[in-house]
């Protein structure tokens, strides 16, 4: 099981208040979204933060800033989901004539 916890401005961390369900995704890419950035006054600090963490973006919801990198970042992170998958089927014509 997870926990939910949330980085505050200034590096405080929150409690978790509820648990997480198990969805057994221990071994899913996460996206690390800090919230809130219109309330950090240090914006070289917010951007180090982001920097050092992997696969992460910080946003604002109250103003949409950084909603583009993270849809970009979601869009990056399925895409390495995705794989190749090659089929061969093997049909006369007269076959695929009858099942049309």
């Amino acid at each position: 099981m997870s926990w939910m916890r949330a980085i505050l401005p200034g590096g405080a961390e929150e409690k978790p208040s509820w648990r997480c369900c198990t969805i057994w995704a221990a071994d899913k890419p996460t996206i690390t979204v800090f919230n809130k950035a219109d309330l950090i006054k240090d914006q070289y600090e917010l951007r180090s933060l982001v920097a050092e963490t992997p696969n992460s973006v910080y946003l604002s919801a109250r103003t949409a800033e950084g909603i583009p990198q993270l849809i970009e970042r979601v869009v990056t992170t399925m895409e390495g989901l995705l794989v190749s998958v090659t089929s061969t089927f093997r049909t006369t014509a007269a076959t695929w004539w009858r099942s049309v």
